[in-house]
């Protein structure tokens, strides 16, 4: 029986929201005016969502101030600027990385004084490297873009 009794509430406060929202059936509405009856303390909790919905509709933004809105866009152009500028930055690093990395493996790989192996040796040192050094660094730019604290204040 108790758990017939959280059904019916649970469909109850359904009917609500739909008649809140303004999409209720007659048979609904019917089916809502019942559970009322049956439960009035569910009836209050209606007027008061009622009574809610009223006051956030009549509701309106203020809207922010000249000075705000300067600031806001400075602040825009800033950070698009500055993004821009880090990919620009990191891509021509990065080609000058991959070009020096690329001579300097052709001529590790050119020298007849070194064996296979230890080449292959080097070769892997250098990328478990380069995979550790980009690891760190993604990890380091995601942790600071994603600041969980950074809007709490002292």
């Amino acid at each position: 029986m108790r758990n017939e009794n959280i059904n019916e509430k649970e469909r109850c406060r359904q009917l609500m929201m739909a008649v809140l929202d303004g999409e209720l059936s007659r048979i609904e509405s019917d089916e809502l005016q019942s559970l009322f009856k049956k439960y009035p303390d569910l009836k209050n909790e209606y007027l008061s969502f009622k009574q809610l919905k009223e006051v956030t509709n009549t509701m309106a933004f203020k809207n922010p101030d000249k000075e705000i809105w300067e600031t806001y866009w400075y602040n825009i152009y800033n950070r698009i600027e500055r993004g821009l500028a880090w990919f620009v930055l990191t891509l021509g690093a990065s080609i000058l990385i991959a070009y020096g990395l690329g001579e300097m493996f052709a001529d590790v790989w050119k020298d007849a004084n070194l064996s296979t192996i230890l080449k292959i040796g080097i070769f892997a040192a250098l990328a478990g490297l380069i995979l550790l050094l980009i690891s760190v660094l993604r990890e380091k730019l995601f942790l600071r873009h994603h600041e969980r604290y950074k809007e709490v204040k002292r």
